[in-house]
C-alpha cells in the first residue's frame, strides 16, 4: 500500500518534469507569411427612395431538377419557384410605387424566356409576376409595386418552359440583371 502511495506521490513530479524535457523555444521560431487570397468588396451609394437589399449570396433562384419527360410540348412547364427582390429602408415622400425591368439573353423570338447555358436545349426559363410571364430583353417592366415605409418584398417566380417538343438533358443555367423603376 506505501508502494502505490508513493508512486502516486511522484508521479505529477514525473510529468512536471517531462513536460520541461519536451518543450519547445518558441524564440528560435521563424514567422511564415503566405498569401491568403483577395477579399473583394462591392456596393454602391444611392441617391433613390430604397436601398436594394443584395442579400450575403446575392440574388439566386434554385430552380431545381426536372426530367426530360416532364417537357412533352412546346409551353410545358416546371413548377413555379418563388424569388424575392428586397427593397430596404424605403421613403415614400416623393415616390410611392416601384416597378422591376428584367433584361438577360433571350431565346430568339421569345422575349419572354430567357435562353440558358450549360448544355440542355429545348428550354427556357420565365420569370413571372403573378402567375404572368414578364418579358425578360430589357423593354418591358412588370406592374407596379405599392411601396411602404421602411422595408418592402417583391414577390416574382421563375420557371422552366419548354420551346418544343424535344428537350435535352444538360445544366440550364441563364442570368438577368434587373433594374429598378420609382414612379
Amino acid at each position: 500500500m506505501m508502494k502505490k502511495n508513493i508512486i502516486a506521490a511522484l508521479l505529477p513530479l514525473t510529468l512536471i518534469a517531462s513536460h520541461s524535457v519536451f518543450a519547445e523555444d518558441t524564440d528560435d521560431v521563424v514567422p511564415v507569411t503566405v498569401n491568403g487570397g483577395t477579399v473583394q468588396f462591392s456596393g454602391s451609394i444611392v441617391n433613390a427612395p430604397c436601398a436594394i437589399n443584395i442579400g450575403a449570396g446575392g440574388h439566386s433562384v434554385e430552380l431545381g431538377q426536372y426530367r426530360v419527360a416532364d417537357f412533352k410540348a412546346a409551353g410545358d412547364v416546371s413548377a413555379a419557384r418563388l424569388f424575392n427582390i428586397k427593397l430596404d429602408n424605403c421613403a415614400t415622400e416623393t415616390y410611392s410605387k416601384a416597378s422591376i425591368t428584367f433584361n438577360g439573353a433571350t431565346v430568339g423570338g421569345n422575349s419572354e424566356a430567357l435562353a440558358v447555358n450549360g448544355g440542355a436545349t429545348g428550354v427556357g426559363i420565365q420569370i413571372l409576376q403573378n402567375d404572368k410571364a414578364l418579358k425578360v430583353d430589357g423593354t418591358t417592366a412588370s406592374s407596379a409595386f405599392n411601396l411602404n415605409v421602411g422595408d418592402n418584398t417583391l414577390a416574382f417566380q421563375a420557371q422552366y418552359i419548354a420551346l418544343n417538343s424535344k428537350v435535352t438533358p444538360g445544366a440550364a443555367n441563364a442570368t438577368a440583371n434587373f433594374t429598378v423603376t420609382y414612379l
